[in-house]
């Protein structure tokens, strides 16, 4: 057993640019998936013009409307942390569509612009210096088109090694995450006297999933879009790209790219079906929560609008869920026991309204759904449609009732689906059935307006008294029980107040409509 590794301590050597050009050129020339048959057809707005790599490095600003519509450029993905220096205002635009002056901008963005030029390109976009941090317009406009950006860029350079801007780009290595382990198996274990690499989960965990840049939400979009990156972390650098993975030490041909959530969004997968997109978005959104926003209130829907707008039709969105996706998409959950609500404009039967992750659906989602969704709707605040929102309403028509927190939806192991507070005006609204389980549904607290409430989480009940006979439960068995409890909701609306429900339903018996805010 031995140990790959780097021979240098420092990325910005010789060796590590040529193993990077080579790693880009490859992939640029060789590998379909990776590159798009409409590349060029796209810049951003503004780009950094570092020139070339035989001359001194002079940034500047440019206008894309003054490039040839063929210009190549690079992009960064990185974590800005607070009060950044030399950022872009309306102020200093002048002064940099001449010069940026190098020492009056973080040392990263720098490090950046000569790794651009060190790879042979001469154009980069950064966030910070290309769009106008002071006027709200602009930043609206810029980020409508962050898929764009990512999309068509030829490289994106992750710095998963830096936690704000005052980190720089070229750290020293730590050998103790960076190396590989090369395990040779002898010929009466495996055919050929085979090598094999191990890569230590804490390698993987501390270059890319406990990163700093990876605990960023916005990066999420960002490496999903980008066609290829090279990832600055804390034991070596490594390419990622949509065809394989490669570090510095070794080639692991065929490894699952670090974030393969474009494999989800690929044109050739078919996403038709609302099924397969149901699972791909909640896969996104799952990992999309568990990250943090440094503006969570006005980021929380824009900074994942980029894929939003890969993945459906403007008409279908919600404020993060899908109208081909109701009434399954209401049933989400937080993680944490507390849920708390967040001033994101987002309605109550979004997962935005609140903080907190929200981890992958239980398994058992419901075999049938009783509730009909009537009409679904958001107020947009922008003119990007998956962007901000400053409310929205679901009309729903199903199962209603009104009755005190039964054992069953108490806390069971990881299954923790509301934050229960000591109110008794909160109402249950079935969304449907499971077949290992009971009702499963949302509960609802009114606003006081007629008919209309807010969401507060959800729940499902655990069907009792199991049948005497072996075997145990069967199909019939939870319809049964199902029945018993839709009998209740039945005989609630027959006495409840009207002002509870907008109107009873022409639909079936017992059926009620009802508002969620």
């Amino acid at each position: 057993m031995s140990t790959s590794s780097t021979s240098s301590t420092s990325f910005d050597n010789p060796s590590t640019w040529s193993k990077a050009r080579d790693w880009l050129e490859t992939c640029v020339k060789n590998h379909t998936d990776c590159t798009k048959s409409d590349v060029g057809s796209f810049l951003p707005r503004r780009l950094i013009d570092v020139g070339s790599a035989d001359c001194v490095l002079r940034p500047r600003l440019c206008l894309s409307e003054n490039l040839p519509a063929t210009t190549s450029y690079l992009t960064l993905s990185h974590c800005w942390g607070s009060e950044v220096p030399g950022i872009l205002s309306t102020g200093l635009l002048p002064l940099y569509l001449t010069s940026i002056l190098t020492d009056t901008i973080p040392e990263k963005f720098v490090q950046a612009m000569e790794c651009t030029r060190k790879l042979g390109y001469r154009y980069i976009w950064i966030d910070c210096l290309c769009i106008l941090q002071d006027s709200p317009d602009d930043w609206a406009e810029q980020s409508a088109e962050m898929d764009k950006v990512y999309e068509n860029s030829v490289c994106n350079i992750a710095a998963n090694n830096s936690d704000s801007w005052r980190t720089p780009l070229f750290l020293g290595r730590d050998p103790s995450v960076g190396n590989l382990t090369v395990l040779a198996l002898p010929g009466r274990v495996v055919p050929d006297n085979m090598e094999y690499f191990v890569c230590l989960p804490r390698m993987w965990r501390r270059n890319f999933s406990d990163s700093p840049l990876f605990q960023r939400a916005w990066v999420v979009q960002e490496l999903a879009l980008s066609p290829r990156s090279l990832h600055f972390c804390t034991g070596q650098m490594w390419w990622d790209c949509k065809t394989h993975t490669v570090c510095e030490s070794e080639s692991w041909y065929g490894l699952r790219r670090v974030d393969d959530i474009w494999q989800s969004l690929s044109p050739r997968l078919k996403l038709s079906e609302s099924s397969n997109k149901s699972r791909v978005w909640e896969r996104i959104v799952c990992r999309y929560t568990a990250a943090q926003l440094t503006y969570e209130c006005k980021d929380k829907l824009v900074a994942l609008s980029a894929l939003a707008r890969r993945m459906g039709e403007a008409t279908d969105y919600l404020a993060g869920l899908w109208k081909w996706d109701l009434p399954r998409a209401l049933l989400w959950h937080i993680e944490s026991h507390d849920q708390t609500p967040l001033a994101s404009g987002a309605p109550s039967w979004s997962w935005a309204s609140v903080k907190g992750r929200m981890p992958p659906s239980l398994h058992r989602r419901p075999y049938k759904y009783n509730a009909k969704v009537l009409s679904a709707s958001t107020d947009k605040t922008s003119e990007d449609p998956f962007g901000t929102v400053s409310g929205g309403e679901i009309v729903l028509e199903g199962l209603f009732v009104h009755e005190s927190r039964p054992d069953e939806l108490c806390r069971r192991g990881q299954h923790q689906t509301v934050s229960w507070e000591p109110l008794s005006d909160e109402y249950q609204f079935v969304i449907g059935g499971s077949t290992n389980h009971g009702p499963w549904g949302l509960i609802l607290r009114p606003t006081g307006d007629k008919g209309q409430f807010t969401r507060v989480g959800v729940y499902y009940r655990t069907l009792v008294h199991p049948p005497a006979r072996t075997g145990g439960w069967n199909r019939n068995d939870y319809d049964k029980q199902f029945n018993e409890y839709a009998a209740r909701c039945h005989a609630f609306v027959q006495t409840c107040d009207p002002n509870l429900y907008l109107r009873k339903s022409d639909r079936y018996p017992g059926y009620v409509v009802i508002s969620i805010v």
